[in-house]
């Protein structure tokens, strides 16, 4: 429920003001608010057949130690980069890589991504895979609402694994601000590149 941006109980919780950073409500908010700018940009994009549920356990490494991906059920029109705006997000949300490595882990991802398009002959310019890449935070406008809604379960799980609370909201609070840093960075890139959207 986006109420949940205006409601000062809810982001004083204990949880949410032992992990959060004060900043991060405000960050958080912007992707609300300027969620159908970005998802214009992102449509505004070059296109490519995607994955569209890129995230660490759809990744499986051959014996060859070739990658595979796993789950094509939501494959599609996407932009140019938006995958990699999945995979770096849920790996810290779902507990799947610390988020202390979350720098570690978006520069490999974007890096990675990137040489693999020029292998396969792209030749435009890196800021605009970096830009779907960060507009793609607006997938999760949703979700610190959706956090700050369960801050009281009695159980809390991340994706499917119980998890000590403190942990679960410190984790994720990192991807959170992330995701409001990306939102920014999305806005700022869509208008130096001059990226048009109705």
């Amino acid at each position: 429920d986006h109420r949940l941006y205006d409601d000062d109980d809810a982001w004083a919780h204990p949880l949410v003001a032992r992990h959060w950073a004060p900043s991060l409500r405000a960050g958080c908010a912007r992707l609300w608010h300027q969620r159908h700018r970005l998802q214009a940009i992102l449509a505004a994009l070059p296109r490519r057949v995607c994955h569209l549920d890129l995230w660490p356990n759809n990744i499986v490494v051959r014996p060859s130690g070739s990658p595979a991906l796993l789950d094509w059920s939501f494959v599609g029109d996407g932009a140019i980069g938006e995958d990699i705006g999945n995979l770096v997000p849920d790996a810290v949300l779902d507990l799947l890589v610390p988020a202390a490595s979350i720098d570690d882990l978006e520069q490999a991802v974007l890096a990675g991504y990137v040489a693999g398009l020029r292998a396969g002959g792209w030749d435009g310019p890196d800021e605009m895979v970096r830009l779907a890449m960060t507009a793609s935070a607006v997938k999760y406008h949703w979700l610190a609402p959706t956090f700050l809604a369960r801050c009281d379960a009695p159980v809390h799980y991340a994706y499917g694994r119980e998890t000590d609370p403190d942990v679960l909201y410190a984790e994720r609070g990192v991807a959170l601000e992330r995701l409001a840093d990306w939102g920014a960075e999305a806005l700022r890139l869509a208008d130096e590149l001059g990226v048009t959207t109705p």
